[in-house]
């Protein structure tokens, strides 16, 4: 079962770079399954770009757990991008910083009103996020 309706695509355009993201969360799912791409290309280790979806949500949900918000996250990132650095043995790794910023604005930009419009994601997300601790006062030196 999932929490929403279906994934939310979200996409964004830099320059010659761009990203694709889906997003969707399953109930009761303790792991995350997160298929990344580059270049129309599987990168099966990940990469930077898997690093800008937890980017994302932290700018989203501010001081949240990234594990805490990827708990039954389904997800498939793929980037776009003109000078991509790919590692690895098997090269299917991206390891292009740029691309974290690039996925994570992707997110921070758009997720927010895709809550808004599902307001028990929301709620669900939400509650995952640990309360601040109310600010406490010094205590006065005599």
């Amino acid at each position: 079962p999932v929490v929403h309706d279906g994934p939310f695509l979200l996409s964004k355009d830099r320059g010659p770079d761009s990203a694709r993201v889906a997003l969707g969360w399953q109930q009761n799912r303790w792991s995350s399954t997160v298929r990344s791409f580059c270049n129309f290309r599987e990168t099966e280790e990940g990469g930077c770009h898997v690093l800008g979806i937890e980017e994302g949500l932290r700018q989203v949900f501010g001081n949240a757990p990234p594990n805490a918000l990827m708990e039954g996250l389904l997800a498939v990132v793929h980037v776009t991008m003109l000078n991509p650095d790919i590692q690895g043995p098997t090269r299917g790794r991206l390891d292009s910083p740029d691309a974290i910023w690039l996925v994570a604005d992707t997110i921070a930009e758009h997720l927010p009103h895709h809550l808004d419009q599902h307001p028990a994601l929301a709620d669900d997300l939400s509650s995952r996020v640990p309360a601040r601790p109310p600010d406490e006062e010094p205590p006065i030196d005599e």
